[in-house]
C-alpha cells in the first residue's frame, strides 16, 4: 500500500506540475486545448493565475508529500492527507466553475480520496 500511495501522489505531482507550467507559459490555454471562454464566470482573463494557484495549492503540497513519503518522514501521512484534501477541494472548485472539464475533475477527486484513504490506512498500521 505504501507504493500505491507514492504512485498516486506521483501521478498528481506530474499532472499538476505539467499543467501549471503549461498554463503559465502560454496563458491563453492553446497549449492544452483550453478555451478562455471557460473563464467567463470567473475573475480570470487567462490561465496565468489559475496555473500559479494550481501549483501552489496542489503541486507544492503533493511534491512535499511525495518527498516525505520517500524519505519515510514521521509526518508523511499527515502531508499525504493534506495533499489529498487540497486535491479534492481544488477539483470541486474547478468543477463548479469549469464544467467542460468534468471528467478530469472527477478523476482528480477520486485520486485525492484514494490518497486520503490510503494515508489513513497506512497511518493506522504504523500506530499498531
Amino acid at each position: 500500500m505504501r507504493y500505491f500511495l507514492i504512485a498516486s501522489i506521483l501521478v498528481v505531482v506530474v499532472a499538476s506540475v505539467f499543467l501549471s507550467v503549461a498554463m503559465m507559459s502560454i496563458p491563453d490555454g492553446s497549449l492544452l486545448g483550453f478555451n478562455t471562454q471557460w473563464l467567463q464566470e470567473t475573475n480570470f482573463r487567462d490561465y496565468l493565475f489559475p496555473g500559479l494557484i494550481l501549483f501552489l495549492i496542489v503541486g507544492f503540497p503533493s511534491l512535499s508529500a511525495l518527498y516525505a513519503n520517500i524519505i519515510m518522514h514521521s509526518k508523511r501521512f499527515n502531508w499525504s492527507v493534506f495533499a489529498g484534501i487540497a486535491i479534492c477541494i481544488e477539483s470541486i472548485i474547478q468543477g463548479i466553475y469549469i464544467k467542460e472539464l468534468f471528467w478530469m475533475n472527477t478523476l482528480m477527486l477520486f485520486i485525492g480520496l484514494m490518497i486520503i484513504v490510503t494515508a489513513f490506512q497506512l497511518r493506522g498500521k504504523t500506530m499498531i
